[in-house]
């Protein structure tokens, strides 16, 4: 498995969203903006954060976008995060397609009899739902997966300490790559 940040914005623009509880209406904004220490906003933002969701929803305006190669079995968990993510995949349909499927195609080991029974069905032509039966769990698939700082924020806090050693991959590439971690511990 490895996950790789594409990109990451909305942090400056999260802040100025945090702070409009102290714009008053009928001051100039341009100006009031510009009156704004955002590295001071940041602090209090995190302080927010700390607090919960509800304090801390400035985060949810922070988006991300990873590209993230994992086994079918990892992406049925990540699912469970389904609220404020986007997921674009390569199609496993048009992925088979391409030619043999080889263990490099899977996240640990395949028996050699399942290898030889997914590409003697794909050479014989058998309708695609059948060869994506016989994938095991571990084939893998990449996804352009985009999620706010806020659901990343959530599964780093529910992901900690699991089982599924992919999870601490994930959860080690995200605090690697992210631009402002500390907002997400």
């Amino acid at each position: 498995m490895k996950a790789i940040k594409i990109s990451e914005h909305g942090h400056r623009e999260a802040l100025i969203g945090m702070a409009l509880s102290y714009y008053h209406e009928g001051e100039d904004l341009e100006r009031w903006l510009g009156t704004r220490d955002l590295r001071k906003l940041a602090k209090t933002g995190a302080a927010l954060i700390r607090k919960g969701p509800d304090h801390g929803k400035w985060i949810r305006a922070i988006s991300t976008w990873w590209l993230i190669t994992a086994p079918r079995f990892w992406w049925s968990e990540a699912d469970t995060y389904k609220v404020g993510t986007v997921a674009l995949s390569a199609s496993t349909m048009h992925t088979l397609a391409k030619g043999e499927v080889t263990p490099a195609h899977f996240e640990g080991d395949i028996y050699p009899s399942d290898l030889e029974r997914i590409n003697l069905a794909i050479s014989a032509g058998a309708p695609i739902d059948q060869v994506k039966a016989l994938l095991p769990e571990g084939y893998l698939q990449t996804r352009l997966w985009v999620a706010n700082y806020q659901v990343l924020r959530t599964i780093l806090h529910q992901r900690e300490g699991h089982r599924l050693p992919q999870w601490q991959v994930f959860r080690e590439a995200v605090l690697s790559q992210a631009d402002y971690p500390e907002l997400l511990k």
